[in-house]
């Protein structure tokens, strides 16, 4: 693995390998207003940045599994990278810019059975992760949204709901705590190969 990771990305590179749910929680919060701000001041809205946030992190967790594939640059910049490359493609679809014909080789990405598996698995994570978040009650609920899809602050998130900041600290953590526990105590959960 690079020297240009510090040891959290290895950590976080690692997880994500094994499909740990928690890693993509920490992606999610680390990188997902990064992306955004890269849509959404290139024609983009906050749709377009949930779509294209799933298809990078797909992409990112087939190449973090090959073999050979090492990581030479920091997360963040691979993860930029990917997404704005993403973007771009986006953008020739919808007839904004125009790809030359080398560029748009590259843009080729053929899916083997394997990376399908991983692909439906990954959205079956995600479809488990929301039918739960559904069950939780609606003060947790709204806690867990604007920290992890929303991306607020805990100081956000605290004048948002009217609410101390220390509360919503140990709110975040007893919210969180309760949801991952219905998450794994669902028997769908345990079908899944790394959790």
């Amino acid at each position: 693995m690079s020297e240009k990771l510090s040891a959290e990305e290895q950590e976080l590179v690692a997880s994500l390998r094994l499909g740990k749910v928690g890693a993509f929680e920490e992606l999610y919060a680390r990188y997902y207003k990064m992306v955004a701000s890269f849509v959404q001041n290139n024609s983009g809205d906050d749709e377009d940045t949930k779509d294209l946030f799933q298809e990078m992190l797909f992409i990112l967790v087939k190449k973090l599994r090959e073999p050979d594939f090492q990581l030479t640059s920091k997360l963040g910049t691979y993860i930029y990278a990917v997404a704005r490359h993403l973007w771009l493609r986006r953008l020739k679809q919808r007839g904004r810019i125009q790809l030359s014909v080398q560029e748009e080789e590259q843009e080729r990405i053929d899916l083997t059975d394997e990376e399908i598996r991983v692909k439906e698995e990954f959205e079956r994570k995600h479809e488990l992760m929301a039918s739960v978040l559904e069950t939780l009650k609606e003060d947790c609920r709204k806690v867990i949204l604007a920290a992890f899809y929303q991306k607020r602050s805990h100081k956000e998130i605290a004048q948002m709901m009217d609410y101390t900041l220390q509360f919503v600290k140990v709110k975040m953590h007893r919210c969180m705590g309760n949801f991952r526990k219905k998450v794994q105590s669902r028997p769908e959960f345990k079908t899944f190969e790394n959790v």
